[in-house]
């Protein structure tokens, strides 16, 4: 492994500030980029128990504010072969089918008017929702810029 930085004599890294790079688009990071991470992943055996190592990857702030930094990471982590690439394609679920006959969901019609083509099957309509007794009706909405609807004055009675 290579090593980063300027050792003196006695092999001391004598650097005060190592820019790190990021790992996804190999540019520098700042000393002032407060929104990068740097992530560690540990490194398992077929058993997988760690073996005490790490993988680490830098992640610039700009990445992140992107929001791409989880597809780089997965990128970078297929490319060093800690993750692989699903080759299958996901199972989809199968609706089941209610048999004829049986009552299914509650206020569901009858499985023969669901159906398409069926002889003598006629829509089923829903049934009236009766308003409750003494209950008001629904006051529409005024217009934007509309005067508000008060009570109106009634005019004086006459006798």
């Amino acid at each position: 492994m290579a090593t980063i930085g300027t050792y003196n004599e006695e092999g001391v890294n004598v650097d005060l500030y190592i820019p790190r790079k990021c790992h996804a688009t190999n540019t520098l990071i700042a000393s002032n980029d407060y929104s990068s991470v740097q992530i560690a992943i540990a490194n398992v055996d077929a058993e997988g128990v760690t073996d005490g190592t790490t993988t680490t990857f830098c992640i610039s702030g700009f990445i992140r504010s992107q929001g791409i930094a989880d597809h780089a990471i997965n990128h970078l982590a297929i490319d060093r072969g800690i993750i692989r690439i699903k080759s299958a394609k996901p199972k989809t679920h199968k609706k089941k089918k209610v048999a004829a006959g049986k009552k299914g969901v509650k206020g569901a019609a009858p499985a023969a008017a669901g159906k398409k083509g069926a002889k003598g099957a006629k829509p089923v309509a829903a049934p009236a929702v009766k308003p409750k007794q003494g209950a008001k009706a629904a006051k529409p909405t005024a217009q934007k810029g509309a005067k508000p609807q008060g009570k109106k004055a009634q005019a004086p009675r006459r006798n």
